[in-house]
């Protein structure tokens, strides 16, 4: 099995990639930064692949290569979501340049991605950063479902949201 994680950077994409590897066994959540691939060096029964959007610079992947080189491989996809202003606020806290315009255009791309997913009809899902946060194992089990897995795991979670929203208490 292939897994693609993407989305918007900053979506909690790293982490939910680090929790798919985890739980297939590929390596421990601890091992692995959570960034490009990471393959099971043993069995080399599974492979996850790790890209915000943008990465590196401006890049965005090639979902055609990728479905071209995988799609025999059990190939699917995870596009991850994240409350859309506090990715452009954080997204512009780290890159100086980075603009409204450009936030509209990996947007764009994103949504360009997922259309092609869907067009080749490849397995795909989404997670939600805030969902898993607020409901941790019990959103996680849908995650592991799409991937055929059983685990308990969690990986460690805190609510990164605070310093972007008003909290009530």
């Amino acid at each position: 099995m292939v897994i693609v994680v993407t989305g918007p950077e900053n979506s909690g994409s790293k982490m939910c990639a680090r929790t798919i590897a985890h739980v297939l066994n590929v390596c421990d959540f601890e091992d692995w930064s959570g960034y490009s691939w990471i393959r099971n060096k043993t069995s080399k029964k599974h492979s996850v692949l790790h890209r915000s959007t943008p990465y590196a610079g401006n890049n965005v992947i090639n979902v055609d290569e990728i479905i071209k080189d995988y799609r025999d491989e059990d190939l699917r996809f995870v596009f991850t979501t994240r409350d859309g202003n506090i990715s452009k606020n954080r997204i512009k806290k780290n890159r100086k340049n980075y603009t409204d315009d450009d936030a509209k255009h990996f947007i764009e791309e994103n949504i360009k991605i997922i259309n092609k997913v869907r067009e080749e009809n490849i397995p795909y899902t989404f997670w939600s950063f805030e969902s898993t946060i607020l409901y941790e194992e019990t959103y996680l089990h849908d995650l592991y479902k799409f991937i055929d897995v059983k685990s308990e795991f969690v990986p460690p979670l805190f609510n990164a949201n605070k310093k972007y929203i008003k909290i009530n208490d």
